[in-house]
């Protein structure tokens, strides 16, 4: 369930507020890496002879959502520069996990544990932040926007090899102009200024060994924004 406001009393402005609250019951989500005698034993009677471990999808958690989101958009008024439109947005959310399923088939062993659970409730920006512009001036046209992403865990699989990633600016840009009514040109940049996660840890750092994948595969799937770099496009 949800509710909002909307602030529309000046002219050009508009401001919407709107708080949610999301639960989901019976989730589907994917276990740990299960191992141990009751994991090979199952497995075994299955015909899975050379199989020490499994995971699998199960409908195996309960969760809340939580969050506010404002939107805003003001249409600045007419001053001889050209049609402009200033919009920003900001979200904050809060997933916890409220109950967890247990197999009788397996048991003494946790399916959802912490890793997994942190990737559920940490494994995404609590908070985001997006401000743009949209300035037309003639034939001439331009879009600005950036966007805030706030920081994530990358979960290990104890407290001390967990890896914050820290939060990010991601900024796109786009130039246009019509040197006909029927022709449009523009060129552009998707994350113009070429910003990337930080790196995951690899080797031995601070005591802790992080093994050898961030030596070749140096970003974490977790980073919301990818890890790609800049795209400059043109186009017709």
């Amino acid at each position: 369930w949800g509710g909002g406001l909307t602030f529309t009393m000046v002219p050009g402005l508009s401001i919407t507020a709107d708080y949610y609250n999301i639960k989901i019951k019976d989730r589907v989500v994917v276990t740990e890496n299960l191992q141990g005698a009751a994991v090979v034993s199952l497995l075994q009677s299955k015909g899975c002879n050379n199989i020490t471990s499994a995971r699998f999808f199960v409908n195996g958690i309960d969760t809340r959502t939580k969050g506010v989101e404002v939107v805003a958009s003001y249409r600045i008024p007419d001053m001889g520069v050209g049609k402009m439109t200033l919009n920003a947005g900001y979200n904050y959310n809060k997933t916890s996990i409220t109950d967890r399923a247990v197999l009788t088939t397996l048991p003494g062993l946790t399916l959802f544990g912490r890793q997994e659970s942190l990737r559920m409730t940490e494994g995404q920006p609590r908070d985001k932040i997006n401000v743009g512009l949209d300035w037309d001036i003639g034939p001439v046209g331009l879009t600005a926007r950036t966007n805030r992403y706030g920081k994530v865990l990358v979960p290990g699989v104890d407290a001390a090899r967990d890896q914050w990633l820290s939060a990010k600016w991601v900024t796109d840009l786009e130039v246009r102009v019509k040197p006909m009514d029927a022709v449009e040109l523009a060129v552009g940049a998707n994350n113009l200024f070429d910003v990337y996660p930080d790196q995951v840890r690899a080797g031995l750092v601070n005591g802790q060994n992080y093994g050898l994948n961030g030596y070749f595969i140096p970003y974490s799937q977790f980073s919301p924004f990818g890890f790609n770099g800049r795209f400059l496009y043109g186009r017709v």
